[in-house]
């Protein structure tokens, strides 16, 4: 047994996406076969929409049980769990915050201890995806306004963009949400960087800037996570 899984005796298993039948049974299956034994207290969301985390009951249930149980929180897999790997380990990652253990079937690499690295992974690859994409629509734009044509690799001609062109308009919007995390990074950077060369880990400098009153994100505290993913930022910028 994974060490990592000893630490929680008992498991809050949150099955998503609850009206598909057959997709909950092999969740069941999973999370089953995760629990090696251990008793299993299931959650199960019935259609979950675009609601936002904070107003999904079951999975709030599902939290607060593990918080107030000391149970692990428990799902199948990323997948499926939020409209994105990116979103979905970004749930986790404040979970974990929360305090509470989580553990993922398809994925054992998924603990309290490493979320925060893999949800920080996977968003400068999202961001990176979306620069490729933005410089690739600014180079067809350009062509395009000089006359010429743009063949795509599956053979297809371009003349135009317009408002259809969903995933370049999205790519662009993106790429300002990028930006402004971006500048979020380099504000907080001048009350990080001090603590950092003072020898301090990212946990004892989330304490120390929720000690100082360093505002964060939508008045939550700090916590590594935060931490961990703004040194990330700031070394893809250049600024370390």
């Amino acid at each position: 047994m994974n060490l990592l899984y000893k630490k929680r005796r008992t498991l809050g298993a949150f099955l998503f996406n609850g009206t598909d039948d057959d997709g909950q049974t092999q969740q069941r299956k999973a999370i089953n076969a995760l629990a090696e034994g251990r008793s299993v207290t299931w959650f199960v969301e019935q259609g979950r929409g675009s609601v936002p985390p904070a107003k999904r009951v079951a999975l709030q249930r599902a939290i607060t049980h593990c918080g107030d149980k000391g149970s692990a929180f428990a799902i199948a897999s990323v997948r499926g769990f939020a409209k994105s790997r990116v979103s979905g380990l970004a749930i986790l990652e404040e979970i974990s915050e929360r305090g509470v253990h989580c553990e993922v079937a398809d994925d054992p690499l998924v603990s309290k201890s490493n979320i925060a690295v893999l949800a920080a992974q996977a968003d400068l690859h999202r961001e990176q995806l979306l620069f490729r994409q933005n410089a690739a629509y600014k180079r067809i734009k350009k062509k395009l306004a000089a006359g010429e044509k743009h063949i795509t690799q599956s053979g297809k001609e371009i003349t135009k963009l317009g408002a259809q062109d969903t995933k370049a308009f999205s790519a662009l919007g993106n790429n300002a949400k990028t930006t402004a995390a971006d500048n979020f990074a380099l504000t907080k950077w001048k009350h990080i960087k001090p603590l950092l060369d003072r020898g301090m880990n990212q946990s004892e400098i989330a304490r120390q800037l929720n000690i100082q009153g360093v505002e964060f994100r939508g008045g939550k505290s700090w916590a590594q996570p935060s931490i961990f993913r703004i040194l990330q930022r700031i070394k893809s910028l250049g600024e370390s």
